[in-house]
């Protein structure tokens, strides 16, 4: 939903498909990115063609393609018949693609919640690259003015960021315990990383 403040008024643009849309960022070329954390892809809305671009980020196995590929003939069940989900230890079937950043050269990096790794894509050639991450449930992300990520470690109470001209990690414990820090933003004009924690309340 696109909504007008001036004519108070709000614009339905249809996906063509994909399931439940996540995180919303736009970039330097007014193209709007989110996730699809259930289908496990990433959408693109360009804004002057008012057409949608949808890219499928890779299954971590055949069964857990299998789940992705059959979720059109799922939701097509009614819902008081349709079959509730059964996901193993790894979550396989829902890897949820969750936070999502524009960098500055318009390239886009994902965080994979229950996959526990990273994915960036490349707009211009549509080029998907996934890069492990080693720590557990990476929520949100958001990329400074350097072009480092920082990513909260939900279920390891840790602030990570990561290099990807080094492609190394570091990460920062946070000063609480069982924080699960949810969300985080970063003040580029100050050079400061806010944090929120959900069980702390700070």
């Amino acid at each position: 939903l696109e909504f007008d403040p001036v004519s108070k008024q709000f614009i339905n643009h249809s996906m063509p498909g994909g399931y439940y849309p996540h995180t919303i960022r736009m970039d330097s070329q007014d193209r709007v990115w989110f996730t699809l954390a259930v289908s496990s892809q990433v959408a693109m809305f360009d804004r002057q063609t008012a057409e949608f671009t949808l890219y499928d980020l890779p299954a971590r196995g055949i069964k857990e393609w299998l789940i992705l590929k059959s979720l059109p003939l799922v939701f097509a069940i009614d819902p008081e018949n349709r079959p509730l989900p059964s996901p193993d230890r790894e979550s396989t079937g829902l890897p949820m693609p969750y936070g999502i950043d524009v960098a500055a050269d318009d390239s886009i990096w994902v965080a994979r919640l229950y996959a526990n790794d990273l994915a960036h894509i490349d707009a211009a050639s549509g080029e998907v690259t996934m890069v492990d991450f080693p720590y557990n449930g990476p929520r949100r992300l958001r990329i400074y003015a350097d072009g480092m990520l920082w990513i909260v470690a939900f279920q390891d109470s840790l602030l990570v960021k990561y290099n990807p001209k080094t492609q190394m990690f570091s990460h920062y414990e946070l000063p609480v315990v069982n924080e699960v820090p949810y969300a985080l933003n970063v003040d580029k004009a100050r050079g400061v990383v806010w944090v929120n924690g959900n069980q702390s309340d700070t």
